[in-house]
């Protein structure tokens, strides 16, 4: 089946402007034409009637019983008008001095009408009638003055050309007019239009280049375009690095494990001192159980992302949670030879699940253990804004001020900082999801002394009160 060639938005605003000029001009034209004949044809009855009312003294003058007077024929003459005889039946007499006008019918004048005193007027074809009853009875029947006027709409014809003349300016400035318009507005659709398809295929470096003075719709929809693209490319790009770095995370501990795991195989370590197959057997464990970190991390964020992340609020002790987290990293921060203080406070009651809660914590430690120097400390205290605040502080080297909005990002570490391998990298990305979904917030800050000092606020427990 064929299909037919679609017509272009240009072509439709093109030809959608001329022709509402096109109907424009026709339209006022038209409107022009009657109101110029209306006011002709007034301005003829109106000089009827005043040529009819000289009239009015020659009819009151005059006998008629017999024949019209001299002095009336001549005074009908006079003033172009001719007078005719209605009878009280409604008929038009047709006599030799009483005749209409061989333009008009008894039926234009409506006899009914002049028998009822009532004026009548009209128009047939060019000319304009006026026909007046007079109190005067000829033969018992009604005299009545006609009279005609013929309307001229020469001036109308004459001034034809020069109307179409200036329609066809018109249209033709319309036109171009209009054509400066479509194209002002369907350019930068179709610059859009070509950066939707390059974005389709694949390349995000492209974008949309829209004048300065283009529309205000149209330049904000080019800018939603550019915006989106240009976070679709940052999304590729932190893409392609989560992904580089989930392969090396996960390359490391393969590696070892299956190092380690070969060695016990083909017995290289069976002659070996007995502590080294003991090492070795304890390599594989930790670096299975960092791959299941690994692992539960990214079902975590997973989760979180899809929206199918659990939790399940209750009534706890925001500064009991936070103490039995950090009681936990106390061997392997003694290990690392860093103190780790957890700062005692009273009681904070927060409606929230106990054990993602932990897991902020867990994951706070874990990335201040990486960088702090000596010290790290850990509380929770209450804010102004009535929340809870999780703070924990290391310090370490600090973040560098153009760096600080990317430490939340997932696997994202500040080159200029070498850590310890401590963690997954993906604990502050989980840190910032599951503050979110508790109805809070992180953040992180310089700490007053140097180093990172990153804050958990979470909404407090107001329980009822009853009475």
């Amino acid at each position: 089946m064929r299909r037919h060639a679609r017509i272009s938005l240009r072509t439709r605003l093109v030809a959608a402007f001329t022709g509402v000029a096109l109907v424009v001009l026709l339209l006022s034209g038209l409107a022009t034409y009657e109101l110029v004949r209306r006011s002709l044809q007034q301005h003829a009855l109106q000089d009827m009637r005043s040529r009819s009312a000289d009239l009015a003294a020659l009819i009151r003058s005059n006998d008629f019983t017999a024949r019209p007077a001299q002095r009336f024929r001549i005074g009908l003459r006079a003033a172009n008008m001719q007078a005719v005889l209605v009878t009280p039946a409604g008929d038009v007499l047709d006599l030799p001095n009483y005749q209409l006008p061989p333009t008009l019918s008894s039926a234009d004048i409506q006899p009914s009408a002049l028998l009822a005193n009532q004026e009548v007027s009209g128009r047939r074809d060019d000319t304009v009638f006026l026909a007046i009853p007079t109190a005067t009875r000829v033969r018992q029947s009604t005299l009545v003055v006609v009279a005609t006027e013929r309307v001229d709409l020469t001036v109308l014809h004459d001034a034809l050309p020069l109307m179409l003349l200036v329609g066809v300016i018109v249209l033709a400035g319309v036109g171009l007019l209009s054509i400066w318009l479509a194209r002002r507005l369907t350019r930068p659709i179709r610059a859009i239009e070509r950066t939707a398809a390059q974005l389709a295929t694949g390349d995000l470096s492209a974008r949309a280049d829209v004048s300065p003075v283009t529309d205000d719709e149209l330049a904000a929809l080019a800018n939603a375009l550019n915006t989106m693209a240009s976070q679709l490319e940052q999304a590729r790009g932190s893409e392609h690095a989560f992904l580089l770095s989930i392969s090396h995370d996960l390359r490391t501990p393969l590696t070892s494990i299956r190092g380690y795991a070969e060695a016990l195989a083909d017995g290289t370590l069976d002659d070996a001192d007995p502590n080294e197959r003991k090492r070795a057997a304890t390599i594989i464990g930790a670096e299975g159980r960092r791959l299941e970190r690994l692992v539960r991390d990214l079902l975590d964020l997973s989760r979180l992302d899809s929206h199918q992340f659990s939790l399940k609020a209750r009534p706890c002790d925001a500064t009991e949670i936070v103490r039995d987290a950090a009681e936990a990293f106390a061997p392997q921060a003694r290990e690392l030879g860093i103190g780790l203080n957890v700062v005692s406070g009273g009681p904070l009651a927060v409606d929230l699940d106990p054990e993602r809660l932990a897991q902020v914590v867990a994951n706070l430690i874990e990335n201040a253990l990486k960088y702090a120097t000596a010290q790290v400390e850990v509380y929770a205290a209450p804010q102004d804004d009535g929340q809870v605040a999780i703070v924990v502080v290391d310090d370490g080297p600090g973040i560098p001020a153009d760096q600080v909005r990317r430490v939340f990002e997932r696997l994202y570490t500040v080159r200029e900082t070498p850590g310890r391998v401590v963690g997954t990298g993906l604990g502050l990305a989980i840190v910032r999801e599951l503050a979110a979904a508790m109805g809070g917030s992180a953040r992180v800050e310089v700490a007053p002394g140097g180093g990172t000092r990153f804050v958990v606020s979470l909404p407090a427990y107001a329980p009822s009160v009853t009475g």
